[in-house]
């Protein structure tokens, strides 16, 4: 898992302008979750559509974000190429319960 967090840091930074990948977006509270835009680019979206990040339906009803995951789970894109990825939402579950 170290691997895809090392490639969405990589992301966000080229994102960002940032090659160190520690990105500073603008920052907005949005149902209880933050989203990002940089450059007038949805930080959110474009790591949905590269495969490395989840489209939370619970607090999202964003079309182009649930368009975006699609895309990337038919394309096996990103955290989509592994045969059975594990949702953050129920890691932190099984993490909780150890």
């Amino acid at each position: 898992m170290a691997v895809l967090g090392d490639a969405v840091r990589g992301r966000l930074g080229r994102l960002l302008g940032r090659p160190s990948g520690t990105p500073q977006p603008q920052l907005a509270a949005v149902d209880r979750h933050t989203v990002g835009e940089s450059h007038g680019q949805d930080v959110s979206l474009a790591v949905v559509k590269a495969g490395l990040a989840w489209h939370y339906r619970e607090y999202s009803r964003d079309k182009a974000l649930a368009d975006a995951e699609l895309s990337a789970r038919t394309a096996k894109q990103g955290l989509w190429s592994a045969p059975d990825p594990t949702p953050p939402w129920d890691y932190r579950r099984e993490q909780v319960g150890r």
